[in-house]
């Protein structure tokens, strides 16, 4: 008997790893810009940290794409 799942070939089970892996490492690198960047108000902060961590893959994007993480940054020149 193989230990092969007869459900899910081998090929697409391997993408799906690699796109969770992409999820996660995304996810991740948002949270780290958003800890890093200071907030004028703590309720921002938690607003940015609940949209990343309960939309992973929107919301990384929104924030990476937002002017306020470069507005942030210019604030701390």
């Amino acid at each position: 008997m193989t230990d092969t799942n007869p459900l899910v070939p081998t090929a697409i089970d391997l993408i799906w790893s690699g796109a969770a892996v992409v999820v996660l490492g995304v996810t991740i690198l948002a949270l780290v810009s958003l800890v890093r960047t200071r907030f004028d108000r703590g309720l921002a902060f938690l607003g940015w940290f609940v949209l990343v961590v309960a939309l992973p893959l929107l919301g990384p994007f929104l924030w990476f794409s937002s002017d306020r993480r470069k507005a942030a940054t210019a604030a701390r020149r």
